[in-house]
């Protein structure tokens, strides 16, 4: 602020400006400017008295000035009436008639709440008997354990649409829980029967998952019933190919990696379009409840993204060829240049997360793959150490500086993108290495 004036953006009921406005001045003299040119509406009772105030905070003084208030360039300030509520009656309110609102809302313990966690509780019940037929690995007699499970799988998605079409007092969250349980229900179930190998076991199981996962969206189409059936689907289509090529760990952790980390970039859009479905809450009425259920979605779907990839490359930095080192190294510097490109917090850490956790794997593995340097075996952790105290020595900098200066998300490098999407590019050929493709077509070459 050499120039005295401070370069602001002013945001009101229906506009924001950007302005630079004198530093030194109450700001009284120009806030009725500031109002007009944002648009605010005026009410006829009683005059409002602009002033200014941060997200989250009170509003200044009218006579101050934004320079006694510590505003610095390119903070974002909002207009607010500080008259406002100024002549509001008492507020009048009967404790019981908020206990009661409180019950209504199911904050507190009482007959409705009690019906649903049974209903919880009873789905929790069947699914722990899916999970144990599925681990008894079709053992003889449980297909008699396993018909009556089929039988509620089916019956699961049924009463879901029946308590939504007939309007059964039964809460859109309940319906939801009871749908999707048709998928472990059905999927444990076919796991009960008799059949030998681990490849028809993998295929009836992922396709008893589809068909409950598709059952369970049409009974209750909402955003976690479609999660369900994507994520089924991309199950089913990675597995095939791996059972049939019979891939070994490193090759299916090679590409689960790959296939999911290329998903990542479509999270957003695959969000959008899934938050719009019928969600059976008043938060899709307005645009803010809209924007606040694909927040959520998005972080639900990134987070478990990066927990699959963070075993896949827990994986490949065990795996003792070349190719899949290389493959843990390119994916977990590609997370980390990813995670530029998001402005939630919890999307950037999980991606942070998943880059470092990869990279620290292979770190460790550095002295076993480089016998030639003669590196002790604690050599690994001890990099470990260092490379935590430079983050964390980062960090503390950053913190200090953020505090001094509002940094702009436009000032962040602009590199990490486009260097990320290379190495995504290139972990697609580095990934067929780890099939072998390229040993093949020298073996063939050779032979020529």
């Amino acid at each position: 602020m050499a120039d005295e004036r401070c370069r602001i953006t002013v945001v009101g009921e229906r506009r924001r400006v950007d302005i630079a406005l004198p530093a030194h001045a109450p700001i009284t003299e120009y806030a009725s400017m500031l109002a007009d040119m944002c648009g605010q509406d005026e009410p006829d009772a009683m005059p409002p008295a602009w002033s200014l105030a941060p997200a989250g905070r009170p509003p200044f003084e009218p006579g101050g000035s934004l320079g006694d208030a510590g505003v610095v360039d390119g903070e974002t300030l909002y207009l607010r009436n500080v008259l406002e509520g100024e002549f509001d009656g008492p507020a009048v309110s009967d404790i019981e008639e908020e206990i009661a609102t409180l019950e209504d809302d199911g904050t507190m313990w009482s007959a409705r709440t009690r019906a649903y966690t049974t209903v919880v509780l009873g789905l929790l019940v069947l699914v722990g008997a899916a999970i144990a037929l599925a681990a008894g690995g079709g053992a003889p007699g449980a297909v008699a354990a396993g018909a009556p499970l089929f039988a509620t799988g089916l019956a699961a998605p049924v009463l879901a649409w029946s308590a939504a079409r007939k309007h059964w007092p039964v809460p859109p969250g309940a319906r939801t829980a009871l749908a999707a349980a048709s998928c472990p229900l059905l999927t444990g179930a076919v796991l009960a029967l008799p059949v030998t190998g681990f490849a028809p076991r993998l295929a009836a199981a992922l396709a008893a998952a589809l068909v409950g996962a598709l059952a369970a969206y049409l009974a209750a189409p909402s955003a976690p019933t479609m999660v369900l059936l994507l994520g089924c689907g991309l199950a089913l289509l990675l597995a095939v190919p791996l059972v049939l090529l019979s891939a070994s760990a490193a090759e299916a952790a090679a590409a689960v990696a790959v296939v999911v980390f290329h998903l990542l970039a479509i999270l957003p859009r695959l969000a959008s379009q899934v938050a719009t479905l019928p969600a059976g809450t008043s938060e899709m009425d307005d645009v803010a409840g809209t924007v606040r259920r694909v927040q959520r979605l998005l972080v639900l779907l990134n987070t478990g993204c990066c927990l699959a990839v963070i075993g896949c490359l827990a994986v490949l930095s065990a795996s003792d060829g070349w190719f899949a080192l290389g493959l843990a190294l390119c994916l977990g510097v590609a997370l980390l240049c990813r995670a530029s490109n998001s402005r939630l917090t919890a999307v950037v850490a999980a991606l942070l997360l998943s880059g470092l956790a990869g990279l620290g794997a292979l770190l460790l593995r550095v002295p076993d793959r480089l016998p030639g340097l003669g590196l002790p075996g604690w050599s690994g952790p001890l990099a470990l150490v260092v490379v935590g105290v430079v983050v964390l020595w980062a960090g503390l900098v950053m913190s200090f500086r953020s505090s001094l200066q509002q940094a702009d998300f436009g000032e962040r490098w602009r590199w990490p993108g486009p260097f990320g999407a290379f190495l995504g590019a290139v972990s697609v050929p580095v990934a067929a290495g780890v099939f072998g493709v390229f040993q093949a077509l020298l073996d063939a070459g050779r032979g020529m």
